[in-house]
């Protein structure tokens, strides 16, 4: 008798939805992606016939592909060659290499953020760069470069007393950071701010006319 087989194969559409490892406020720096998988859910019966079960090695092979990928990817790398790019002048060169990694393996690697950061900057997204030193000062907050560069875009935004307080931050993490100590006294003077302008002129004290114009202050 021709053996009875079974309706068999039933397919199952599972959602993946891929989390952030960051806090809300930079939740919107890069587009999310989903994926769908596929599962294969075999229910096959058989009489008197013996059938050869669906071979998963290869799918197996590609999830081990991928696991060894992600713990070999190497960060110190991708951002030394987007560094690379960023000097160059390919800001969105620099950030295309970063980019895919910020939610992920990157999500506290500080150098990939600073370096997403200033390449979103030079591209003009002040927003984002913002939201990306942020985070960046999070993972590391004795980062002068990242205050000052931060206080940078506030003030171009004319955020004055964000500014502000980012070029003092720059400067309690390095006093002798003169590019910041003079952002803070052109602004504390512009806006009268006598405490952040004697603190400014107290580090360009050994400048060129340093001493005079902290005495006239």
């Amino acid at each position: 008798s021709t053996p009875t087989v079974m309706p068999h194969t039933q397919d199952k559409l599972v959602e993946q939805t891929l989390t952030h490892a960051v806090n809300a406020g930079i939740d919107d720096l890069l587009d999310e992606e989903e994926e769908d998988s596929e599962i294969l859910d075999s229910n096959d019966q058989v009489e008197e016939m013996h059938i050869e079960p669906v071979s998963t090695e290869n799918d197996e092979t590609e999830l081990l592909l991928e696991e060894e990928v992600q713990e070999t990817l190497d960060l110190d790398m991708l951002c030394e060659q987007a560094t690379s790019l960023l000097s160059s002048g390919d800001a969105k060169g620099a950030l295309t290499i970063l980019k895919e990694h910020l939610h992920g393996e990157a999500a506290q690697h500080f150098d990939s953020w600073r370096i997403s950061a200033g390449a979103m900057a030079a591209m003009g997204l002040d927003d984002h760069a913002i939201s990306a030193y942020n985070h960046a000062i999070g993972l590391n907050p004795n980062e002068a470069k990242c205050y000052f560069n931060l206080g940078a875009l506030h003030e171009r935004k004319g955020n004055t007393d964000a500014a502000v307080k980012c070029f003092a931050s720059a400067l309690d993490q390095d006093a002798s950071y003169t590019k910041a100590a003079n952002r803070l006294a052109n602004l504390s003077e512009q806006t009268g701010d006598i405490s952040n302008l004697l603190l400014a002129r107290r580090n360009l004290v050994n400048e060129q006319q340093g001493r005079e114009n902290l005495a006239k202050l």
